[in-house]
């Protein structure tokens, strides 16, 4: 019986103990715990961490840049703009493919086929948790050293169709300030040339991609694609230049269109007349009104986005997302262990960073060339009428086309322009 409470007494000792050194050892190792929007690598030895106060912490691979309810915002979002805009690709690469009279607008078609690539891996990094698609590691964002992932691979597809679809845009708004402002119709003649351009640059300007190993994830984004400063040079410069080049041919297109009808109004006496120009001004204007305005949106968040990083965070050949250093300074001048001791003092993402609204119009400009070639040519008329004329038959198809041939048609260039 003594024996017996000897050794229950035994036990509570050792057990007493043990939970003492346990529970010491709990709120050590607590009291020493980083910050919950900085962690401990998985790998510390790794050179690629971004440590901060020394070896103690290092940055998220999922940047704390963004809330974590503004991340699901953006991710929602996203998601919504690739599965609407994959089927619409496929409507518009369809369509113009197996029209005839479409098909003569292979600018529509290349640009579509760009978007569709975008589109895809967009899709396809949607079935896998962010984490496991962007990050090597809890600290360590995807990159060249880790061969080929989904991630990678996107970084160049994205670059390829982003820069596709940009030299599309320009070439068909050159091609049309050709036809309208030279009067000259190169567009077939000059087909081989014009798409050697498109798919020879962007490969060209992809495999420079390559060379340079600058691709992989870029912390605060929804997608991999071109890292460092090289960016600036295969993104975002020949985005601009193609921008630049084609407002000023289609703004030169409307100016030519407005003017001329004008010309025609003032010497016309008949009201009817003056309302019959109207409404052909208005036919044509729309569409290249719309056709510049279209990609305008797509193209200005991309470069406000990158132009508001440079004049506000730019630091050497990074361009971050917000002021990571001091936000960083200011919780650890305050973290005691507990997460509400910084919260209060330092915000729950820095106080100096890009807009979330204009983070959110970049990402969906970006991301959604789907929803841009959608809104410029889905919804003329011209469309809608070649898909009544496939569901009424074959029949009524050709005698479409009959039917047209009789009537007086207009221009090249306005029913380009209409069409487009």
């Amino acid at each position: 019986m003594i024996l017996m409470h000897l050794l229950i007494a035994i036990f509570f000792s050792i057990y007493f103990v043990e939970s003492n050194e346990i529970i010491s050892s709990i709120t050590q190792t607590n009291q020493s715990l980083c910050p919950y929007v900085l962690v401990k690598p998985d790998n510390p030895y790794s050179g690629r961490i971004e440590w901060v106060q020394g070896d103690k912490c290092a940055r998220k691979c999922i940047s704390p840049v963004w809330t974590e309810q503004e991340w699901n915002i953006l991710h929602i979002l996203n998601s919504c703009a690739m599965w609407i805009g994959l089927p619409l690709d496929v409507i518009v690469i369809f369509t113009w493919g197996f029209s005839h009279k479409k098909r003569k607008q292979y600018f529509v078609l290349s640009f579509a086929i760009f978007s569709l690539m975008i589109q895809i891996t967009m899709v396809l990094i949607s079935f896998y948790p962010h984490e496991k698609v962007f990050c090597s590691s809890n600290a360590i964002a995807i990159g060249p050293e880790d061969g080929l992932t989904i991630c990678n691979a996107q970084s160049f597809i994205f670059l390829y169709g982003v820069n596709g679809a940009s030299l599309s845009w320009m070439l068909q708004a050159l091609d049309l300030f050709i036809i309208v402002i030279l009067r000259k119709n190169y567009s077939q003649k000059l087909k081989p040339v014009y798409l050697c351009i498109v798919f020879g640059v962007a490969f060209f300007i992809t495999l420079t991609l390559y060379i340079t190993k600058s691709y992989g994830y870029q912390p605060g984004s929804v997608a991999c694609m071109v890292s460092g400063i090289y960016i600036t040079f295969l993104i975002y410069l020949p985005v601009f230049l193609c921008l630049s080049i084609g407002a000023i041919c289609i703004l030169s297109v409307i100016g030519k269109i407005v003017h001329h009808n004008i010309s025609i109004s003032t010497k016309t006496a008949v009201s009817a007349s003056n309302s019959a120009s109207s409404s052909e001004l208005y036919k044509m204007v729309k569409g290249a009104a719309l056709f510049v305005l279209s990609f305008f949106l797509l193209a200005f968040p991309v470069v406000a986005f990158r132009y508001y990083s440079y004049a506000h965070f730019h630091n050497g050949a990074s361009f971050p997302l917000a002021d990571m250093k001091s936000w960083e300074e200011c919780i650890f001048n305050y973290f005691d262990g507990d997460d509400a001791s910084w919260r209060s003092k330092c915000g729950v993402h820095p106080p100096r960073r890009i807009p979330f609204p204009l983070a959110i119009f970049q990402s969906l400009s970006a991301h959604g060339t789907a929803l841009l070639v959608s809104s410029t040519y889905l919804i003329q008329p011209s469309v809608w009428k070649i898909w009544r004329e496939w569901m009424g038959g074959g029949n009524s198809y050709a005698v479409g086309i009959i039917s047209n041939s009789n009537r007086d048609r207009p221009s090249h260039a306005s029913a380009y322009i209409t069409s487009a």
